[in-house]
């Protein structure tokens, strides 16, 4: 047997007769690196004393030259013998009563404070009223040994913790970031908590004690409400208010970390909804060694969704009741700010926040979402202000103009959901159609002119048919002309649904005769202006040929904007003015059923004129 295989055998002898061996001091360190925020022990103990139902916990402390020592009293039921051992002992935790009312449930609260590297001796008096001891060690994460001892006489029930830091700080600083932790974590807890803080010499302040003790029930809170709910066998208590637009986890009333946003778990997109806050406590989270996330995190997407359909919308309700209210104005700004950004993330008719009018207009009305909505179906479009101009009559435009003083990032928002209607008067490019009390109507030829207008594919089809009149399209043309016949039997819907109109367009102070702008394009139309002379020069030719006129109209705005038709390339945009050239050519001409020999002379000088143009 060789010398390899002989140390293996030792080896694995070992390993049977001692078991498998781990670096104590380094487990402990990674366990210890569970806690984020070295403060986070003074939580620990503070949830002890509660765990012991005591019913006050004070924290004081005191300083040497170069040490600092923290005292954590409490007057809960205290621990016995076999108590006090366990509680030196890993993982291991002696509660009484039912788990899920406690909130310490893995034995490491110790390791919170030996992962401060400054910790230098640790001290713990405890008594039952029976009976009493003091424990006493060093360094929590050394070896050093532990020395117990009985303590006579026995004094009232409660334990006593004395905790030695090597002195790197004052311990006015050490009790503030104390207080500050305890604010945080444990400020719901049903327990009174003192924390003294000493005498600040700098600022001349003298010690104070100071209590850290807030009621769950939202009676303090502005507009705050408290529903109770039931997932997957999983109880939940839920409180919202207006505050500093957290989301908050507790497991019996401490916190345990507010950075899962509850309202867009899971969602591709993340809900950010000022001044909302939201405290969810549950004793069926699941927790690590840290207490700083969840261990059973697949629970909250199906929160999610119920705070989302049920339980937010219950309370804005609620919030919509208050901002009606003429002695509530004190929270309207941020209710205001709330619905604003709920409608970008959820506008649906039917939700409270799309029906608060919120939403400013220029003449100091105010509407809301749904209200806007109504009138964009009414006008096609809407307004914004200009910014910095004057002189600008917003009373004679024809949609609503909205304030460019919105309630939080309300403009934004109005933008992303009204993103081809919205129109911005503050720049100076910006043409608009004339309102129409300002502008005359127009005259029987330029009605006839717009009915000319646009794309007809039933006629296109018309001039395809052999016995249907019109110019016969010759067999090497049809053929030539027949991909783009097919991408305009393909493209049939966007032509019928493109709109084709004339009016008078002005510039942004609603005014002013644009006469330099043939047309524009707003959403699926295209509008001519009257007040153009070449368009007014097509007008006019609509006495000689009305076909004629809207066909260089409509080439006019095909040629000059790629955004019409914007799918068809360029190519296939000449053949459709060609197909649109021989359509309006069948429609002057009279529907005979024979065709005179010089007619035919005629049509096939045209075609011959058609190969030679469209040559190459």
């Amino acid at each position: 047997m060789s010398a390899k295989n002989i140390n293996l055998d030792r080896y694995l002898k070992q390993v049977s007769e001692n078991g498998i061996q781990i670096d104590r001091r380094q487990l402990k360190k990674d366990m210890c690196s569970q806690f984020a925020n070295q403060y986070e022990y003074i939580r620990e103990y503070a949830v002890n004393a509660f765990d012991a139902q005591a019913t006050r916990c004070t924290i004081f402390g005191r300083e040497t030259d170069d040490m600092i020592y923290i005292m954590i009293r409490d007057n809960g039921h205290g621990m016995d013998k076999k108590g006090i051992i366990d509680y030196f002992t890993l993982y291991k935790s002696v509660k009484r009563g039912d788990l899920k009312t406690v909130i310490g449930r893995h034995g490491i609260g110790k390791l919170s404070v030996a992962s401060i590297e400054e910790q230098k001796s640790f001290t713990v008096l405890t008594t039952t009223g029976k009976e009493a001891w003091r424990a006493s060690t060093g360094a929590l994460l050394s070896d050093d040994p532990i020395k117990l001892e009985r303590i006579e006489p026995v004094p009232e029930a409660g334990t006593e913790f004395c905790i030695g830091f090597e002195k790197k700080l004052s311990l006015l600083l050490m009790m503030q970031k104390i207080y500050n932790t305890l604010t945080l974590y444990v400020r719901y807890l049903p327990m009174d908590i003192q924390v003294c803080i000493p005498r600040d010499t700098e600022k001349e302040l003298p010690s104070q004690w100071k209590t850290i003790r807030q009621d769950w029930e939202p009676f303090d809170e502005p507009f705050g409400q408290r529903f109770h709910t039931r997932i997957n066998n999983m109880t939940f208590d839920i409180v919202m208010s207006i505050g500093n637009g957290k989301h908050e986890l507790y497991q019996n009333r401490v916190l345990i970390t507010d950075r899962y946003n509850l309202l867009s778990h899971h969602l591709k997109e993340r809900w950010a909804i000022p001044h909302l806050h939201i405290r969810v406590d549950s004793p069926d989270f699941e927790l690590p060694f840290g207490r700083h996330c969840l261990n059973n995190e697949e629970i909250l997407p199906l929160l999610t969704r119920r705070l989302n359909t049920t339980y937010l919308v219950e309370f804005f309700k609620q919030l919509c009741d208050y901002y009606h209210r003429a002695d509530t104005r004190a929270g309207a700004r941020e209710i205001e700010e709330m619905a604003v950004l709920l409608c970008h993330f959820s506008n649906r008719a039917e939700m409270p926040w799309t029906q608060l009018a919120v939403f400013k207009l220029v003449d100091k009305n105010r509407v809301s979402l749904e209200e806007l909505r109504q009138k964009v179906k009414k006008h096609g479009k809407l307004y914004v202000a200009s910014d910095g101009k004057t002189g600008v009559d917003y009373s004679i435009f024809d949609a609503p103009v909205l304030s460019l003083s919105q309630p939080g990032r309300g403009l934004n928002v109005l933008k992303l959901i009204f993103e081809h209607e919205l129109l911005q008067l503050d720049d100076d490019l910006t043409i608009i159609e004339a309102p129409p009390s300002s502008v005359p109507k127009l005259t029987q030829m330029e009605r006839i002119f717009e009915r000319s207008l646009g794309f007809h594919p039933e006629t296109l089809k018309r001039n395809r048919d052999r016995d249907q009149g019109g110019p016969e399209l010759p067999a090497d043309i049809k053929d030539r002309l027949e991909g783009t016949v097919k991408a305009i039997k393909s493209a049939s819907d966007d032509l019928r649904d493109l709109q084709w109109r004339i009016s008078y367009l002005v510039q942004a102070d609603g005014k002013t005769a644009a006469k330099s702008i043939r047309f524009i394009t707003r959403n699926n139309a295209v509008i001519l202006n009257l007040y153009h002379e070449e368009i007014r020069a097509l007008v006019n030719l609509c006495k000689t040929n009305a076909q004629l006129a809207a066909h260089w109209a409509v080439a006019i705005c095909i040629t000059e904007n790629d955004q019409i038709l914007s799918h068809l390339s360029a190519e296939a945009k000449e053949d459709l003015l060609q197909l649109d050239a021989m359509s309006r050519l069948g429609d002057n001409q009279p529907q005979q059923k024979t065709i005179k020999m010089d007619q035919r002379d005629k049509n096939q000088a045209y075609w011959n004129f058609f190969r030679n143009a469209t040559a190459g």
